[in-house]
């Protein structure tokens, strides 16, 4: 019987063709102009921790610190690839977890965002969503 699980090794096998396509400089400008920046209005992060949620490299903590130059993050992803990247990326905190089955309660940050990651996790969405921790603070998603 094989433990390994599939998402994991989908995206680890997958992770540099993934980063090189899905953030090269188009579709960054896209990101910025369509993604983060709705996302980022009438709100203020500045101060906040974040937990970047399907973070695979950082590039989306990297916009978060563009717009909020005082907010920290923690990236979080199935993938210990991304999170290895996502380390060197951002210099912060990277935690490797599967979100069907993620614990919230081993987070304590502000607020959460997800950008382009929840169909990612359509093995069990339904359990993804549930699993959304009761954070107080702000919630930014896209």
């Amino acid at each position: 019987m094989n433990d390994e699980n599939p998402q994991e090794r989908l995206y680890r096998e997958m992770h540099e063709k993934y980063q090189a396509h899905y953030f090269d400089g188009p579709s960054l400008r896209y990101r910025e102009r369509f993604i983060y920046k709705s996302m980022f209005q009438d709100i203020d992060l500045n101060g906040a921790l974040v937990a970047d949620l399907a973070c695979g490299g950082g590039e989306n903590s990297l916009a978060l610190k563009r717009t909020f130059p005082s907010a920290r993050s923690i990236g979080i992803d199935i993938s210990a690839k991304a999170v290895a990247e996502f380390r060197r990326t951002t210099g912060g905190e990277g935690r490797v977890m599967d979100l069907t089955v993620f614990d919230p309660a081993r987070l304590n940050v502000d607020t959460a965002m997800v950008v382009g990651g929840l169909h990612h996790c359509v093995i069990d969405l339904q359990q993804t969503l549930l699993n959304t921790p009761p954070w107080s603070g702000q919630a930014a998603t896209s």
